[in-house]
């Protein structure tokens, strides 16, 4: 594993700046053999008492405590625009479910239409069929008819 000697110094990180262009990578290595637990050790970092995190914050330094403050502030800044996208996400999400719900109704409400204008477009084929066989059955008896005058006259011409 790679390992950035510097100098030493007697805070471990006395060579952070708060001038972030002139940033040094710094790669730490354990001592010692490897441990594997199967369970994550509690973290009593939040039950610290003030005098503790003072002295933690003394022990650092003053540039890496600046470094500290300003990241703390970053995630500070990020989880409030975490949670403003979350909020924006949430109302889009109901949003989306409000007009899913309306989809669904406008889709039952034209599969009705359709059944109606299909059942109206055949009460119309039906109709269409019932005209042209009374038209037939006009026709016929219309012809008939015409050929019932014609055969009288006939009849009555051949009587001279």
């Amino acid at each position: 594993m790679p390992l950035e000697a510097h100098t030493i110094k007697s805070s471990l990180f006395g060579d952070l700046t708060d001038d972030e262009d002139d940033f040094t990578h710094t790669y730490l290595m354990a001592k010692g053999p490897k441990l594997y637990s199967s369970s994550f050790p509690d973290n009593d970092d939040d039950n610290l008492d003030d005098h503790e995190c003072e002295n933690m914050i003394k022990e650092l330094g003053e540039n890496a405590s600046n470094k500290i403050v300003k990241l703390m502030i970053e995630i500070e800044d990020m989880n409030a625009t975490l949670e403003v996208k979350e909020e924006l996400f949430r109302l889009e999400r109901e949003k989306t479910v409000g007009l899913e719900k309306s989809l669904s109704k406008e889709r039952k409400s034209f599969k009705v239409q359709e059944d109606l204008l299909k059942a109206k477009i055949n009460k119309i084929r039906e109709l269409e069929e019932s005209l042209a066989k009374e038209k037939e059955k006009v026709c016929k008896a219309f012809v008939k008819k015409q050929v019932g005058d014609f055969s009288n006259e006939l009849d009555v011409r051949m009587d001279f």
